[in-house]
């Protein structure tokens, strides 16, 4: 680039952007002004029935799980319910931590028997720990804010990232 090339780069870069409307600047503090309350909405509890729906989806995933009809996305689902229960667990009580690990430990070897014989198959210890973990889950979920969902579940998509990519290597 010459020199003159430069001299037109740098104008170009110092030129002032163009003024936003009055709409955007409306706009702007609208949403600036909103965004405490919005942040005290994510931070209160769920409403009753709020998660109703998604405890009714991940029984009946589970459900599937133990009568060998399921699929992979079931897995998926009471297991990411199980984490985050646990991801939840770890700021509440340690003792309830452990027991949603008996779960997850059972959920693993869940998976490892299916990677191996291609069907679900859930023991009768394993189906005891797993339900006890989802009346837990069901117990936290309903008891936290949408906020500290998020931040669990962004907890368990890293480390699922990080698992994956330990097993690509």
């Amino acid at each position: 680039m010459n020199r003159a090339q430069r001299r037109a780069a740098a104008k170009h870069a110092r030129r002032a952007k163009p003024a936003r409307t009055l709409h955007q600047r409306t706009l702007q503090k609208v949403t600036d002004s909103l965004a405490g309350l919005q942040l005290l909405d994510d931070a209160r509890p769920f409403d009753a029935g709020d998660t109703t729906d998604q405890h009714i989806k991940t029984r009946f995933a589970f459900g599937r799980l133990c009568d060998g009809t399921a699929g992979d996305d079931d897995f998926d689902r009471v297991a990411i319910a199980i984490n985050m229960a646990k991801v939840r667990a770890l700021d509440i009580d340690l003792q309830l931590a452990d027991l949603l690990a008996v779960a997850q430990n059972a959920m693993t070897a869940l998976r490892k028997r299916q990677e191996r014989w291609g069907k679900w198959d859930v023991l009768p210890a394993e189906r005891g720990a797993v339900q006890y973990a989802l009346d837990a889950s069901e117990a936290i979920v309903d008891a936290s804010s949408p906020l500290q969902m998020r931040i669990a579940m962004g907890v368990v998509r890293r480390s699922i990232q990080k698992n994956q990519g330990a097993k690509h290597d």
